[in-house]
């Protein structure tokens, strides 16, 4: 992280940082990091691309989508920290005591948390470059196939999603493509006609995914 850490918290300490005058600095150096996931997931760039392609759409979607979570992050982050401004007395703590506090929340956020973000950024970006690439050769091959990482692991998120296969155009892929969530490592393989010709039950799959999620 770039973002001076003992400046932050000072300043939020003073009242300079609020929740509603966030440190502009935290929030680019957020989105500075995760825009370097991005880069390293799409192995395209926007100045590599045609404004009309539908790679320029994926890659500015992609990279609106980064801003948009951290602005939010910095907001949760900032709030997070200012409730910590006031002790177990009712009154402020000085700033040494309020940085031991706070320093631990700042490296949630900016150390462990910002980790998995940043992970999760490289393998969204590989899936929507791949996505693009689904959405060209689906009328050649107009399947897919959810396969999970199946291990000791597995989240109930994936888990009921392994095999599943559907067309490309099913909406069930909108709200279970991939990743599921932070550091998911399952994939979607993309199919022709003769690969699911000796696949059934996959509607029963796909039904038995939507109840578990209304439940």
């Amino acid at each position: 992280m770039e973002a001076d850490k003992d400046k932050i918290l000072f300043d939020i300490h003073s009242g300079k940082v609020s929740k509603e005058r966030l440190p502009k600095d935290l929030y680019l150096s957020t989105a500075k990091h995760l825009k370097s996931g991005m880069d390293k997931g799409y192995t395209k760039t926007l100045a590599e691309v045609s404004f009309s392609s539908p790679d320029y759409e994926m890659l500015e979607a992609l990279e609106t989508n980064i801003h948009l979570f951290s602005a939010a992050k910095t907001f949760s982050e900032v709030s997070e920290i200012a409730e910590q401004l006031i002790g177990e007395d009712g009154n402020v703590l000085t700033f040494s005591e309020f940085k031991k506090i706070a320093g631990e929340t700042f490296d949630k956020y900016n150390e462990d948390w910002l980790k998995s973000e940043y992970n999760t950024v490289i393998s969204a970006s590989r899936s929507a470059e791949k996505w693009v690439h689904i959405e060209q050769n689906k009328v050649e091959r107009p399947y897919l196939r959810y396969s999970a990482v199946m291990s000791e692991v597995t989240c109930e998120v994936c888990e009921p999603c392994d095999g599943v296969v559907l067309p490309v155009d099913d909406p069930f892929w909108d709200d279970n493509g991939i990743p599921q969530h932070f550091n998911c490592m399952c994939v979607l393989e993309q199919l022709d006609a003769d690969d699911v010709e000796d696949i059934e039950g996959t509607d029963d799959m796909k039904n038995a995914v939507l109840n578990k999620k209304k439940k």
